[in-house]
């Protein structure tokens, strides 16, 4: 930042500003969403598991 040394606070703090923002991020987020099958996202909820069609079944 110019050339001086005394700038890099400003870099410590935008850092620090950014992970402040990505921990807020991940502490709010929906929880257990790594138990998700990649085929069920954006899928509605189904109470009947069998109502869905295999993958690479045309429907």
């Amino acid at each position: 930042m110019g050339g001086n040394a005394d700038n890099w606070y400003r870099v410590a703090l935008f850092a620090f500003g950014a992970v402040l923002i990505s921990l807020i991020a991940v502490l709010s987020g929906p929880k257990a969403t790594h138990k998700v099958l990649t085929r069920d996202l954006g899928q509605t909820h189904t109470t009947d598991a069998d109502t869905r069609i295999p993958a690479g079944v045309a429907g």
